[in-house]
């Protein structure tokens, strides 16, 4: 597969996943799984990997990555969009899934500029919290998140806020490849 048909189908990936994981359970593809709670970690190992997989992709794509090539109509670039996919994911895992104090300030992510350095460093800190997350390998059931650690106006459960994430960061990682792809 071309770079670019890559980053298409990470892009394609990010935005049907969770369709994706509710039609596998509808269809009764975990029916080898007797207890509710072997299913939801099963899906929380599978997209704690496709998150891990995500990131590292953004990794090594860094290097290849024209870092103030525009996005869009608006001011981001291709480094702002980036920075901004590795804050958000060690955000979302510290803060939302592993309930630690994990401060984030969003709009910065789209106005400084960024070297490569910085965006690998973030990324390698979102990186530590997916092994931390494995690590730890939290109970996945149907709790909400502590209120301290509500996000966007809503409380999430741990499994709905990885599954946010792994979309997030394939759709962001599959824009980003189509961009490196094009060199800018």
């Amino acid at each position: 597969m071309s770079l670019a048909g890559a980053g298409l189908f990470l892009f394609h990936l990010g935005f049907h996943h969770r369709d994706t994981e509710a039609q596998r359970f509808d269809a009764g593809e975990n029916k080898d799984c007797t207890d509710f709670a072997e299913v939801v970690l099963s899906i929380r190992s599978e997209h704690l990997n496709e998150l891990t997989r995500s990131l590292e992709a953004l990794r090594e794509l860094i290097p290849t990555l024209p870092m103030d090539a525009r996005w869009g109509s608006g001011e981001a670039t291709a480094g702002h969009i980036a920075f901004h996919t590795s804050e958000a994911a060690d955000f979302w895992l510290r803060n939302v899934i592993l309930g630690e104090e994990r401060p984030r300030g969003r709009d910065a992510e789209f106005t400084a500029a960024r070297d490569a350095s910085a965006i690998i460093a973030s990324i390698d800190a979102a990186l530590a919290a997916c092994a931390a997350i494995d690590a730890r390998a939290p109970a996945l059931d149907a709790d909400v998140a502590p209120p301290s650690t509500m996000t966007e106006g809503r409380a999430w459960t741990v499994l709905d806020a990885l599954l946010h994430m792994t979309g997030h960061t394939a759709g962001h990682v599959g824009e980003l490849t189509v961009v490196a792809a094009r060199g800018g």
